[in-house]
């Protein structure tokens, strides 16, 4: 990728017990190429009057770790 940023909104959910954001991606779709070669990402809230920026390090999760963030998604979207 070229070193201008992709931004992208995505639905996620917020992990309390980690203090980390989770989204979900298709393992070949352009975001993941891109944090997979550049691993930093900033996410924000879709509310202009609730303001919230939060910066940091991208990772995957590994699958025998993947039932608590599932958990989390289903809790939120059903």
């Amino acid at each position: 990728p070229n070193e201008v940023p992709h931004s992208m909104a995505v639905w996620g959910v917020w992990d309390d017990a980690h203090l980390r954001f989770l989204f979900s991606a298709s393992a070949d779709a352009r975001k993941v190429r891109n944090l997979a070669a550049r691993p930093h990402a900033t996410v924000t809230t879709e509310s202009t009057s609730q303001c919230v920026s939060v910066q940091g390090r991208v990772r995957a999760i590994e699958a025998e770790h993947i039932d608590g963030p599932v958990g989390l998604y289903v809790a939120k979207y059903g």
